[in-house]
């Protein structure tokens, strides 16, 4: 098999490994999503929390393959570093909503009150992190066999991170105003928002990697 051959079955295997890995991203996203419906019904929350901790091992785990792949992968692959950044970033994600998903608990635990546009404004970043996550897969799917078709899915997610930081603007005052009497609350509230912005970035940032991919491929 030549060089070239090689480098186009890992760069394919790579895509693989990536779009596996979005949509354990995907499956926390639900998780956050399901914690906060158990939040507004008053339903344990905790077991959910456990389930998102074994989402996150298994988020861990597939990093490690996915790196041990790529670092052998290297010398016949071109551009690793790109994928390797995109790894670090999906990381990145996993412990943003990890951070969410904590607090989330934290907010059940001190008995912390969310008003009905709070908490619409966490289901609407959330869903914003869906669909970043949903034109991400789609870039991905058509990174190694047609590159000239991603530019709009990229820009979709540029789109939506866009959206996200408009939103966290309008919100922030909103938190600041209905719970200044309540410092505990205050703070585990703007961790979530901030953690859910960092998320809706690091998708950015991803896309912009990928879309150098993309470029280097010569569209």
């Amino acid at each position: 098999m030549s060089a070239v051959e090689n480098s186009s079955l890992a760069e394919l295997t790579a895509v693989e490994y990536l779009v596996n890995f979005s949509r354990i991203v995907e499956e926390a996203a639900r998780l956050i999503d399901s914690l906060v419906n158990a939040y507004v019904d008053g339903n344990d929350v905790h077991k959910l929390y456990e389930r998102f901790i074994e989402v996150k091992t298994k988020a861990e785990e597939t990093k490690t393959i996915v790196m041990e792949y790529l670092v052998k992968s290297s010398e016949v692959m071109r551009y690793s570093r790109s994928y390797i950044e995109v790894v670090y970033d999906f990381e990145k994600i996993i412990q943003h909503l990890d951070g969410v998903a904590y607090r989330i608990v934290l907010l059940k635990d001190n008995n912390v009150q969310l008003d009905r546009e709070l908490v619409s404004t966490i289901r609407v970043m959330t869903n914003i992190i869906r669909k970043q996550r949903d034109s991400l897969e789609l870039a991905l799917s058509k990174l190694t066999t047609a590159p000239r078709k991603i530019m709009s899915d990229l820009n979709e997610i540029v789109k939506l991170e866009e959206e996200a930081d408009d939103l966290f603007r309008r919100i922030t005052f909103h938190v600041y105003s209905k719970l200044a009497n309540n410092l505990t609350g205050l703070m585990v509230l703007k961790d979530i928002i901030e953690y859910l912005e960092d998320v809706c970035d690091d998708f950015r940032n991803i896309g912009e990697e990928v879309r150098y991919l993309a470029l280097v491929r010569g569209i």
